[in-house]
């Protein structure tokens, strides 16, 4: 069954859009909502509730929403397939946070904590406020912290199931491979971000501590040169997921060297669309890139409303064999367009492993008329 995702920011669309737009979801759409509050509450609220089986996905920073906007939120937000996820939770009223952690009991809610903003003692009585099992919970840039308030913090953690990133930018090096060897629980999943902000050396040994435990890797190309990439995939564990931005910017031939250090992990690749080249050696990147992969990999296109549709559609329609997501942007996308509605031929000649999204949807000239078709074309 082909996926449509529609994603849009609260400030940049009108209530009546979106209401329009969601109304019109089908059980293929999953509706993705950033910054609610921006939209009036009243209205909103009257949707949430009335949104019975629709998938939807609400997105709240701490940085934006005020405790009673998110209250009135969440208590709204009783259909069965609404989901929500709370950012830099951190930056709430602590004294506030038991009502929100009562509101999220019992449903597939999740919550961050950003230890770049937050003091360890704050997040420690974060922790021990979240404690649901239905909620997941995360500890973002948890290197950021001295090394007593790591402790704290995993002390805290215990044996409750928890996602730990750990962010290249935030620390030495040191403080980094010092909070690996700390991490050690089989209840916890590291991730580690912006590892192009280490040397190759460093990310080699960081990789090297985390050996066979379950973690993932995010990449950037632009940040680590090809070469320190593959250098750093040799080293990765076999639980390791790799992720990796830019990916148009390697030859073929590094793209082969990537699948083959990566065979038996998980692997994303993701290809800027306004960017593609082909390889005046060894032909098209993209192209060869979606038939060689499998099931484990998963490649995605942004901005994919730039290349040709005699070029996209083709690898669209034979990409059966691997995960690909096409991600178009919506305030780039044109009324007038020679080829009409690129969405919905996109849609139209999707494999079933197939994830459409439209990003910015609402941010721009597009017409509702157009996100409508691309909600019929989903089904």
């Amino acid at each position: 069954m082909k996926e449509l995702n529609m994603m849009r920011v609260g400030s940049t669309i009108s209530f009546n859009n979106f209401s329009s737009i969601f109304s019109a979801a089908g059980t293929n759409t999953n509706t993705s909502l950033t910054m609610p509050e921006a939209l009036p509450q009243a209205e909103l609220q009257n949707l949430l509730m009335s949104a019975g089986p629709k998938k939807l996905s609400l997105q709240f920073s701490g940085l934006t929403a005020n405790t009673a906007q998110l209250i009135a939120l969440l208590s709204a937000a009783v259909g069965p397939a609404t989901t929500a996820d709370i950012s830099s939770i951190n930056s709430l009223p602590l004294s506030t946070l038991p009502q929100v952690a009562a509101l999220l009991a019992g449903k597939e809610r999740s919550i961050s904590i950003d230890c770049a903003t937050a003091s360890s003692a704050s997040a420690v009585a974060i922790i021990n406020m979240f404690t649901d099992p239905s909620t997941s919970c995360t500890v973002v840039g948890l290197n950021a912290l001295t090394a007593e308030g790591v402790n704290d913090v995993i002390a805290a953690i215990g044996t409750k199931p928890y996602t730990i990133t750990l962010d290249g930018k935030l620390s030495t090096p040191a403080a980094i491979i010092d909070c690996v060897t700390k991490l050690t629980a089989i209840n916890l999943e590291l991730s580690i971000t912006n590892g192009g902000s280490l040397s190759v050396s460093t990310l080699s040994q960081v990789l090297s501590s985390v050996g066979i435990r379950k973690a993932s890797l995010a990449l950037d190309v632009l940040d680590l040169n090809p070469t320190g990439i593959l250098a750093v995939l040799g080293v990765a564990g076999v639980n390791t997921d790799v992720s990796i931005a830019s990916a148009h910017t390697f030859t073929t031939a590094e793209l082969t060297q990537v699948r083959q250090l990566t065979s038996g992990k998980r692997l994303s690749l993701e290809f800027n669309g306004r960017q593609l080249g082909v390889d005046p050696v060894n032909g098209d990147k993209l192209q060869q890139a979606v038939a060689a992969s499998d099931m484990l990999t998963t490649i995605t296109v942004n901005t994919a409303q730039y290349p040709p549709l005699s070029y996209l559609l083709p690898i669209i329609q034979n990409s059966s064999n691997t995960n690909l997501i096409v991600a178009y942007n919506g305030g780039q996308l044109s009324d007038t367009d020679a080829n009409g509605n690129v969405v919905v031929r996109g849609i139209e000649v999707a494999a079933a492993t197939t994830i459409i999204t439209v990003t910015s949807v609402g941010d721009g000239s597009y017409s509702i008329d157009n996100y409508l078709k691309i909600l019929s074309a989903a089904g």
